[in-house]
């Protein structure tokens, strides 16, 4: 299996570029973002699967905003979040 992923899974994009330096912020800021959304949608009515989908879309998207909008153009935070300055 390491000998395939070896071979065939070697090459780079910008996809793989940008998600890369997207890694630490996100994982630093995903915990507390799920913790705030699930405290107000746990308390709605309806069925675990629907909660867990409106969890996990809302809170990417947040994170992903959060991460575009402020982490990516601040150098002060890039720096805090273990990014190379711009």
């Amino acid at each position: 299996m390491l000998g395939l992923g070896r071979r065939f899974l070697n090459f780079n994009n910008k996809f793989l570029a940008y998600s890369n330096e997207a890694v630490l912020p996100f994982y630093i800021l995903h915990h507390t973002v799920i913790y705030i959304i699930g405290f107000y949608v746990i308390q709605w009515s309806g069925n675990i699967g629907s909660k867990f989908i409106i969890i996990s879309i809302t809170s990417f998207t947040i994170i992903m905003a959060i991460y575009e909008i402020l982490i990516r153009r601040i150098n002060l935070l890039r720096f805090s979040f273990g990014m190379k300055r711009v």
